[in-house]
């Protein structure tokens, strides 16, 4: 999915999809007036202040994501870009992908294992997650490896935490197995697998949203659809995720996205421009990739 399709077969629109006539008459007729408000007040992504190369590339590959195919009424089109836009992990990672995909809570070796330890941990050593490269946060510990700072299990470990949480959740649930090292390793050649990169990125975004992500959800609307009641919006990210990306009102038993004319159609429109239009998860449509936001929250 990295190279956009064909413009013989799909349409692609330079503005937003919520935004285009079709799209907005269609919602018109579906929502109440102050959901419709909601979507049409909410963010739309864009480059940070300050991107980058990566963060200008990425951008350009979800331009997937405002093409409409064929087969999409505007109905369809908006249900895909709103879920899309909250949940994806290609062509690359949105923020809402990248934290409800990889946030888990488990244990390896006995050792809890989520993003709070891991980034603990890695403090503990003189590393922030924030700031460091994945380049540089496997230098250190390889720094520490070679020269006794850490111990075989110790390096062995927490090389094996980076790695799990850079599986997805619904991917491996539970439980996990260690990497198992030798002297001499070289550790910076995880950098490269992308398992490791999104383990590290999925540390960096929780760290740089840290505060945000452990406020509770404020909205009424939002807490009342989804069941979120005392919820974080981590929490509720995760969980929302678990109740629209299972088969139900948006995809159905093979997880493609359901026509218009389905049924419960019209509820998962529904759910997802709650989801769109909530100021408690409007920092999570602000930018194209998880990376463009990270850079945002460094900025």
């Amino acid at each position: 999915m990295d190279d956009l399709p064909s413009e013989e077969t799909e349409q692609y629109s330079s503005e937003h999809p919520l935004d285009d006539s079709e799209v907005k008459e269609f919602l018109d007729k579906s929502l109440p007036e102050d959901l419709k408000k909601g979507l049409e007040e909410s963010s739309r992504p864009q480059l940070s202040q300050f991107s980058d190369e990566r963060e200008r590339e990425e951008a350009e590959k979800t331009k997937i994501r405002r093409i409409r195919f064929p087969m999409e009424d505007p109905g369809m089109w908006a249900n895909r870009t709103m879920y899309e836009e909250t949940f994806a992990v290609l062509p690359e990672y949105t923020l809402g992908g990248l934290l409800s995909h990889h946030n888990r809570e488990t244990k390896l070796n006995e050792r809890l294992v989520n993003a709070e330890e891991v980034t603990r941990r890695l403090e503990g050593l003189g590393i922030d997650i924030r700031t460091s490269s994945i380049e540089e946060t496997l230098e250190r510990i390889q720094e520490l490896f070679d020269n006794e700072g850490m111990s075989f299990r110790d390096t062995e470990q927490l090389v094996s935490e980076l790695s799990l949480l850079g599986v997805p959740v619904h991917v491996w649930g539970s439980g996990g197995s260690s990497v198992f090292l030798r002297k001499g390793d070289d550790l910076t050649k995880y950098s490269k697998n992308p398992q490791y990169k999104a383990g590290f990125l999925f540390l960096k975004a929780h760290a740089s949203y840290k505060e945000e992500l452990n406020t509770q959800c404020t909205d009424e609307r939002l807490i009342n659809e989804f069941d979120l009641t005392g919820k974080t919006k981590l929490q509720a990210l995760s969980e929302i995720w678990f109740q629209l990306g299972s088969p139900g009102p948006v995809l159905d038993d093979q997880g493609t996205y359901k026509s218009s004319y389905e049924r419960n159609f019209q509820e998962g429109l529904k759910k997802l421009a709650i989801v769109r239009a909530s100021p408690d998860l409007s920092f999570l449509y602000e930018h194209f990739s998880a990376h463009g936001a990270i850079n945002k929250a460094q900025q």
